[in-house]
């Protein structure tokens, strides 16, 4: 119902969202690769953390496809669905953030299920905003 309630102003955010969906993704996978490489992680592990910022069962299979360690990249996207969902409440309040459209499409991108549930448990509106990004992610 939120989303139906809202869509007009989903369609005129369709190309902003569009985008920063696909921004949110390739930076999420480009930070957490970047941030093991750095770090000097093995090679295995970086191809696992290339699926973090999608949801664990398709990491999983991404992740045995392109040689990387599916039991890791599970972790891994699990981990980043915990962080995010402690973070997104203290980060938004921090930067003064009460859009629950923003609010919903950041979380779904970058922390998916567990984000998403976290952020229905702020907002119906916020929630339901996260689903379509965190699919749309994976």
């Amino acid at each position: 119902m939120p989303l139906y309630g809202n869509l007009a102003r989903l369609k005129r955010a369709a190309g902003p969202l569009a985008l920063s969906i696909g921004v949110g993704g390739l930076v999420g996978i480009v930070s957490a690769v970047g941030l093991g490489w750095l770090a000097g992680l093995p090679h295995e592990v970086l191809l696992s953390l290339t699926t973090r910022a999608v949801t664990t069962p398709i990491a999983m299979s991404v992740s045995q496809g392109i040689g990387g360690v599916p039991e890791l990249s599970a972790m891994f996207v699990i981990l980043s669905g915990i962080f995010g969902a402690v973070i997104v409440k203290p980060l938004f309040g921090l930067l003064r953030l009460t859009d629950d459209l923003v609010l919903g499409v950041a979380t779904g991108v970058s922390a998916h299920g567990i984000g998403t549930a976290r952020v229905f448990q702020l907002s119906e509106m916020a929630g339901a905003f996260s689903g379509r990004p965190w699919g749309l992610t994976a």
